[in-house]
């Protein structure tokens, strides 16, 4: 029986996993707005430890490697932190 968590992990790509990060993504999201720098680096440490002690680590990261860089997910995954910083747009010439 699939769950909520698969089907929309279907509809995005995500391939199923037995990952130690179920039911706590908000470990791995990118930094809210409000949160203090120790209130982020807290919570991406406790998910970069989960990641290192996680079964499907190596899965996670062929997956998240093998897409382009601008469709990766922000904050941490794999045991890594992704949070690129926004580019400046190029002007346009007038």
């Amino acid at each position: 029986m699939s769950t909520p968590a698969d089907l929309l992990g279907a509809l995005l790509g995500i391939p199923r996993m037995d990952a130690a990060c179920l039911g706590q993504w908000s470990l791995f999201d990118p930094a809210e707005s409000g949160e203090t720098p120790a209130e982020i680096a807290y919570r991406h440490g406790a998910a970069i430890a989960l990641c290192e002690s996680c079964p499907a680590l190596r899965e996670c990261g062929e997956w998240a490697s093998g897409l382009p860089p601008r469709d990766r997910p922000r904050g941490v995954v794999a045991g890594r932190l992704n949070d690129p910083k926004p580019r400046p747009r190029k002007k346009e010439n007038s």
